[in-house]
């Protein structure tokens, strides 16, 4: 909600993304207390952006290196944030990882392949989603046929294939009733590398 007050795009993007991670995890099979460890990290992943200036936040064009730079520092701010918390433990690798791809081009560190938690790689491709499917100030919100052609490209790159199938599994009721779209590359690669 702090988030939510700073930037309004962003309303509801911590909640919804935690319930798609919980949905990818569920059908994972994962136990009850693995959600638990989602829930938490999912509710507090972007906690970060607390540091990150509105003018970038809410920028409507594509930022420049020195922004984005910025903009990744917001995994490493909420890491901060939340250390001394206690019981945040084992939700941390998901506020520090969200951004890892599985091929080790993400940030902050460039992990790649099992480096990155399960919760983590779950996480990624649910951010992704939501980030995708939902408006921003640079770019509306894409079609879901055109959402999962975009993760598709990702698959083995930035996120792991076996939670991208699972996902797809999930949302695949719902392609059967969508439309032919048409997409501007550019504005989706500049939410790729800012959400």
């Amino acid at each position: 909600r702090t988030m939510d007050a700073k930037s309004p795009w962003t309303m509801g993007h911590s909640e919804r993304v935690t319930e798609w991670a919980i949905r990818i995890a569920k059908a994972m099979g994962l136990p009850s207390e693995e959600l638990d460890v989602i829930r938490r990290g999912g509710l507090l992943h972007d906690i970060g952006k607390i540091g990150t200036p509105a003018e970038i936040l809410d920028k409507p064009g594509k930022l420049t290196d020195e922004e984005l730079k910025v903009m990744r520092e917001h995994v490493n701010i909420g890491a901060r944030i939340l250390e001394p918390i206690p019981g945040l433990a084992d939700s941390m690798p998901i506020v520090l990882q969200h951004h890892e791809w599985i091929n080790g081009g993400g940030y902050p560190k460039g992990l790649a392949g099992e480096e990155v938690t399960l919760h983590a790689r779950i996480f990624a491709v649910a951010d992704c989603y939501d980030a995708l499917s939902s408006d921003r100030p640079y770019r509306a919100g894409l079609p879901l046929k055109t959402i999962l052609q975009i993760l598709q490209e990702g698959a083995g790159k930035q996120f792991d294939p076996n939670v991208l199938e699972v996902f797809k599994t999930i949302v695949e009721p719902d392609l059967k009733q969508v439309e032919p779209d048409v997409v501007n590359e550019a504005k989706v690669e500049a939410s790729l590398l800012r959400d």
